[in-house]
């Protein structure tokens, strides 16, 4: 099955950019999409570069800034580039509009024309702090790239292309000037880059690693070479076979599905510890197949169960609104039916052709221990059940002072080069960060109506006195330097044209003076009708984006008619859209899949209160976690919110072996609730105990990850599944023992 499952692979697809987190049917993206159908597709690197001695009007900078400009359009995919050095600077010469490079490449400079052409660059609004700082000492190349979706092969090409790009254009300039020049990198392709290479490290470090630590762990636990082989064999065996199948069903992986890997492993070794464990107890006292059959018998049931209840969990990631979590969720939920399968069909098997040492009973030696620890829970019933419920309340109201922040910028942890780079470009231009507007003017070659182009720069205007701000592209900008020029340069004209025929004229003349490459439609669209306002931002936060997008909305109802009002859109505005939404989706999701449980629970265990009971232990882990990640970080970013659906099915687990031992020792057995109690201490405590260190080390390795998204999702987990050990071991049996 699992060999014939392999052909999948072929099939298997990767996406690693930022559109990954969202549902083509998803309304924000919609109308980002509708956007781009307007505009293009920006696939974006931008090139900050720094002269190390800060003379940015030198006339050699300013040449080898003309010469990069110039030499970049042959790296692979290239669309557009752009620079002060290609700016189409316009002036009139007589009764002739000239429009030319700012800065010709190939052409010497004076340190005269050198100072007069920097000061162009800076007092021109369109450029300053997007491809010139507004403080003169730093420039931008912004490079924009024609890819096909999902060409990650292409992507990687075209980011190492241009780091050696950069770097060859450093060591020259240093070696013909004796200077240096500091250099920065980002930009949408160069994020794709590094989460592709941040996927194949942790795929290629933390999966080897993770095989290693569980293998010697399993050792350790097992105490037999037979038993570790097997529950590693089947481990191996159901995560091929769920990423096998689910590459064959067309899923699309991304960064974060990669951490079904670790939660498939620990499932597994965690069902086989609960077998295997309970075959050896069994095996001092009778033979093989005896052992195993009892072993299979008492475990059928919770094993079961707990498989369907954590693959209820897993699926209820469906109704998440993040593709990246629906495909974790299917994925894990592949491995849990897998490793159900294996579990009665491989396990036994191999049991039975491998050898296993006979061991005497008293070779247990967490007996002792878990005596010990019921008969404690029994005598302090009462002051665990108030600290408990004191704790537990305590940690509900810390996990509701999260905030919900999360920085798209920031998915990629520090110290990395990607995070340096976007930095020291955020700080004077804005990196990743903008909003756009397309402002509709109703009708065919409307843009350029003296009332469309008073409403498009009221709002250029008004934003850029925004503190937030750092640039904004606006075609009226174009068109008040046109009407200057044709006025023979006064600068008295630096306002609008009163007519349209004269507005169109001179976008007409402008246009047709453009170069290939350079023209304006990423600025307007092809039939005139809108026209494009961006502006860009320092990386925000959640609250600020929606805060400054209400700011914007107000602005428009105020002072646009209702024709020239528009939906601001951008990759940011989807962003903070999504983590709301992705949080109501999961609250939603959790409580859907905690009442399916709980029904399960009830039917399975044949008891109203034994359901109600596995309630309890199960809802409070996640306060507790949540409450302790408030303590440690206090942000909740959107791959977070799926941290309560994942553990819900995986916490019920050891509810589950408890309560079902519990019943057993009542029902069958016959004994006390005490004595039932310590039946299920003694019986299933340490395979609680040994699962959750299983479970917790395996989800506290993402922390090696350098992604943000995977460390905290490693982190909150782990802190879940360790709360849920200590409720499962004072709370629940308090619980049992006053109900």
């Amino acid at each position: 099955l699992v060999a014939g499952s392999t052909v999948g692979f072929k099939n298997f697809q990767f996406d690693a950019s930022v559109r990954s987190y969202f549902a083509h049917d998803y309304v924000h993206y919609k109308t980002f999409s509708e956007f781009e159908g307007l505009y293009g597709k920006e696939q974006v690197a931008v090139i900050m570069l720094t002269p190390a001695d800060g003379d940015m009007d030198s006339p050699i900078f300013l040449q080898s800034l003309a010469a990069l400009t110039d030499k970049a359009w042959t790296l692979p995919f290239v669309g557009r580039v752009d620079s002060i050095a290609n700016y189409q600077h316009t002036f009139a010469e007589d009764d002739e509009l000239i429009v030319e490079d700012l800065i010709p490449h190939g052409q010497k400079l004076s340190p005269e024309q050198a100072q007069a052409a920097l000061q162009i660059a800076i007092n021109e609004p369109s450029l300053i702090n997007k491809l010139i700082s507004k403080d003169g000492k730093h420039v931008n190349i912004a490079l924009n790239f024609n890819l096909p979706e999902n060409a990650q092969e292409k992507n990687v090409v075209i980011a190492e292309a241009l780091y050696a790009f950069v770097d060859e254009y450093k060591a020259a300039y240093q070696a013909e000037h004796a200077t240096t020049i500091d250099s920065a990198i980002t930009g949408s392709l160069m994020s794709i880059y590094h989460n592709i290479q941040i996927g194949q490290h942790d795929f290629g470090v933390m999966v080897p690693l993770m095989f290693v630590l569980m293998f010697i762990m399993l050792g350790v636990i097992m105490k037999t070479v037979s038993g570790t082989l097997i529950a590693f064999l089947i481990a191996v065996l159901a995560t091929i076979a769920a990423f096998a199948f689910s590459s064959m069903a067309g899923i699309t992986f991304a960064l974060m599905t990669f951490n079904a890997v670790i939660i498939i492993i620990t499932i597994t070794i965690a069902h086989c510890i609960h077998i295997i464990k309970h075959f050896q107890l069994l095996l001092a006292e009778h033979n093989k197949f005896d052992a195993l059959l009892g072993s299979l018998e008492i475990n059928a049931l919770p094993v079961t169960l707990t498989s369907v209840t954590t693959l209820l969990g897993f699926l209820s990631l469906n109704f998440s609104q993040l593709p990246p979590v629906i495909t974790l969720g299917n994925v894990a939920a592949a491995g849990v039916i897998f490793c159900w399968i294996f579990s009665f069909t491989v396990l036994p098997a191999m049991v039975l052709l491998m050898p296993f040492k006979h061991r005497a009973k008293t070779a247990d030696i967490a007996h002792p221990m878990m005596e010990k620890s019921a008969n404690y829970v029994i005598h302090h019933k009462r002051n665990i059940l108030i600290v408990s419920c004191v704790f537990s309340g305590l940690m509900l109201f810390l996990s509701l002072q999260n905030i919900l922040n999360d920085r798209f910028s920031e998915m990629i942890e520090k110290p990395h080069q990607f995070r340096t780079d976007n930095e020291k470009i955020d700080q004077y231009f804005g990196a990743l960060y903008d909003i756009n507007l397309s402002i509709d003017s109703g009708v065919e070659s409307g843009i350029t109506a003296p009332d469309y182009l008073a409403s498009v720069e009221k709002v250029a205007k008004w934003l850029r006195a925004q503190p937030e701000v750092k640039s904004v592209t606006a075609i009226t900008d174009i068109i008040k330097r046109l009407n200057v020029n044709l006025h023979n340069n006064d600068e008295a004209y630096y306002k609008l044209p009163e007519s349209q025929a004269l507005a169109a004229q001179y976008l007409l003349l402008y246009e047709m003076s453009l170069p290939f490459g350079l023209d304006l439609t990423n600025q307007i669209s092809f039939d005139k009708q809108e026209s494009r306002v961006q502006i860009t931002f320092a990386s925000m936060d959640t609250i600020e984006i929606f805060a400054f997008v209400d700011k914007l909305n107000a602005f428009q109802a105020q002072n646009l008619p209702p024709a020239h009002r528009a939906t601001p859109t951008s990759v940011a505005v989807m962003w903070a859209h999504l983590s709301y939404d992705s949080l109501s989706s999961s609250i939603k999701s959790s409580l859907l899949a905690l009442l399916l449980i709980s029904a399960i629970m009830v039917v399975a265990l044949r008891s109203f209160k034994y359901g109600l009971i596995s309630l309890v232990p199960n809802v409070f882990p996640a306060a507790i976690g949540f409450g302790i990640w408030y303590l440690i970080k206090g942000e909740i970013n959107m791959g977070l919110t799926a941290v309560m659906i994942i553990t819900i099915g995986i916490v019920v687990d050891d509810t589950v072996h408890f309560l079902s031992k519990y019943k057993y020792a009542r029902e069958t057995l016959a004994r006390s609730t005490e004595d039932a109690v310590r039946y299920a201490f003694n019986t299933v405590g340490a395979a609680i105990i040994i699962t959750t260190i299983v479970l917790v080390t395996g989800f506290s390795l993402l922390i090696l990850s350098q992604s943000v998204s995977n460390t905290g999702l490693g982190i909150l987990t782990a802190l879940i599944l360790f709360s849920a050990v200590l409720m499962d071991f004072l709370l629940l049996p308090v619980l049992l023992l006053y109900l």
